[in-house]
């Protein structure tokens, strides 16, 4: 039963808001224009009628020929009396042909089941112009009166105009001063809200860079002291507390259920996005450069060519270099150097090859002259051969090849703490931290 009344309810505001029009302005060209200034005053009168008063701005960055206002109607509201426009304070005669007058034409919105009257000015203006159009015209039956209670439920602002107010203010006021025991209720996208004023019987709205497309409509519910007993109003043979009370509070349920949809939305985004974030810096530290450091233009960072491989090895290495790779990198980068050749074994297999010293070796360092001495076992002078056929040990040569190895560590430690790193630097450029030092 509940939820029955929750969904006739809902249609009922639906329905509402489509019979209850709202005002909209336009020009003949879209984006062609801008509006400065919108001022809007409703007076009512205790005849139950409203008197508008719409007073507009304009600044146009084009040529056109005139200005249109709209302003809906609905099934009981009704526009009554004579329209007057005025521009910059002279009056508008009615349209009789020609470039200038006011026409007034019936209009009906197929897209949302609208009806209403157009108010068109025509009146020629030049790129660059400003004028101030100013609207007076009357409704009634605007008020639904309930047995019990009266009611204004009103779009003010309508949806159907293109560009934004720059400066908005609405007045809505009533004949009774004091009025007490009203209650009012605004809904529309802006934050803003309205204030309602008692001892002057008057609600008032400004806000500045009001958007375009954006309805505002004023729901009210006040004593039936306010208008006359024969005001024109559209009367309603029903209480209506009631149900204008629990119309509001269902509203209110959807706004809250749709700011929670928007609050929850808004922390899955600050959660993705903080996900993100925690993922990229990881990704960063991951791949990040072995050395980030801001390079300094007057240092010199770069390795310098002539630093052996195996000492580099021995300084970058987080523990000692496996003695294989290490003499491995050597032997490699003395072939490079031409210290050493690689030949086919003119006595041994396809597959064999022939180690040859081909340059002196003494300008080399102690640890480069221990590791030939480790590939060729004898006296290092120019022309000695090792074939690889016979670089497997005895049982003697491996003793001997065990002590050749520690003397080799050992003058590879002492060639890498002299070169130009030393071990508190390369733990500093490990953790990314800038050099200390000159060069």
């Amino acid at each position: 039963m509940n939820h029955k009344i929750h969904v006739c309810l809902g249609l009922l505001i639906a329905l509402l808001i489509v019979l209850l029009g709202g005002v909209s302005v336009s020009a003949d060209n879209k984006d062609t224009y801008a509006i400065k200034k919108y001022t809007e005053n409703v007076q009512f009168q205790k005849d139950g009628t409203a008197q508008i008063t719409v007073d507009m701005t304009y600044v146009f960055d084009a040529d056109m020929h005139g200005v249109y206002f709209q302003q809906g109607l609905g099934e009981q509201v009704k526009q009554v009396g004579p329209v007057h426009a005025a521009v910059n304070d002279t009056a508008i005669q009615p349209y009789k042909g020609g470039d200038t007058g006011l026409e007034l034409q019936s209009y009906q919105d197929t897209d949302n089941d609208e009806k209403g009257v157009r108010f068109k000015l025509h009146r020629p203006v030049k790129d660059g112009e400003t004028i101030r159009v100013t609207w007076q015209y009357t409704l009634s039956h605007l008020i639904n009166a309930y047995k019990d209670v009266d009611e204004l439920n009103w779009r003010v602002i309508g949806n159907n105009w293109d560009v934004p107010f720059e400066d908005m203010q609405l007045t809505v006021a009533f004949p009774q001063q004091p009025l007490t025991g009203m209650q009012t209720w605004q809904h529309g996208m802006s934050s803003t809200r309205g204030e309602w004023n008692a001892a002057n019987g008057r609600w008032t709205f400004r806000q500045k860079d009001y958007p375009s497309q954006s309805p505002l409509e004023l729901h009210m519910m006040m004593p039936q002291s306010v208008f006359n007993a024969d005001a024109q109003v559209h009367r309603v043979n029903t209480d209506g507390r009631q149900k204008i009370l629990q119309q509001e509070a269902q509203l209110k349920r959807q706004e809250q259920q749709r700011q929670r949809i928007v609050q929850t939305i808004e922390w899955i985004l600050i959660s993705l996005t903080a996900l993100c974030l925690i993922f990229a810096a990881w990704l960063w530290m991951r791949t990040r450069p072995f050395v980030a450091f801001v390079r300094n233009e007057n240092r010199v960072y770069d390795v310098p060519d002539d630093l052996a491989p195996a000492i580099v090895g021995e300084r970058l290495s987080e523990r000692w270099m496996p003695i294989e790779r290490s003499l491995s990198a050597t032997y490699m980068d003395l072939i490079a150097r031409h210290y050493v050749t690689v030949e086919d074994d003119p006595k041994g297999k396809a597959k064999d090859r022939q180690f040859k010293l081909v340059k002196n070796p003494t300008e080399l360092a102690d640890f480069e002259q221990q590791a030939l001495q480790i590939l060729f076992r004898e006296t290092l002078t120019i022309g000695v051969t090792r074939s690889s056929r016979k670089l497997e040990l005895s049982e003697k040569e491996s003793r001997r090849y065990r002590k050749q190895v520690r003397i080799y560590r050992q003058q590879l430690k002492q060639a890498s703490q002299i070169t130009w790193l030393n071990l508190k630097e390369i733990l500093s450029l490990k953790k990314g931290l800038s050099l200390v030092g000159t060069y």
